[in-house]
């Protein structure tokens, strides 16, 4: 689970999804600063930090960059099914694919 989110990027004050808690967020000089503790934001180590998307991952990283790791376990051709048709059904169906 963890080696998904690894490739989860660290979230940002300039996200446009990103929001303060505590709504103390501001720009000074082109750079997020936090009036709450009046330093420069950190999102890595704030706990007030949330994403309007919801997409905020543990670590206060940004789940929008996660690439999804998906692996087909099983095919169409590992299911077989064993249904038994009377021959005026088979003829009704269209015949010889259905056997």
């Amino acid at each position: 689970m963890m080696a998904e989110f690894s490739t989860a990027k660290p979230c940002t004050a300039r996200c446009e999804f990103f929001r303060c808690g505590r709504k103390m967020l501001s720009f000074k000089g082109g750079r997020p600063w936090c009036n709450f503790v009046n330093e420069p934001c950190n999102p890595q180590t704030c706990a007030y930090v949330t994403c309007l998307r919801g997409k905020l991952i543990s670590g206060n990283r940004c789940g929008l960059t996660v690439k999804r790791l998906t692996a087909e376990t099983t095919s169409p051709n590992d299911f077989k099914l064993n249904i038994k048709l009377r021959s005026k059904d088979i003829k009704r169906f269209g015949g010889d694919d259905l056997v």
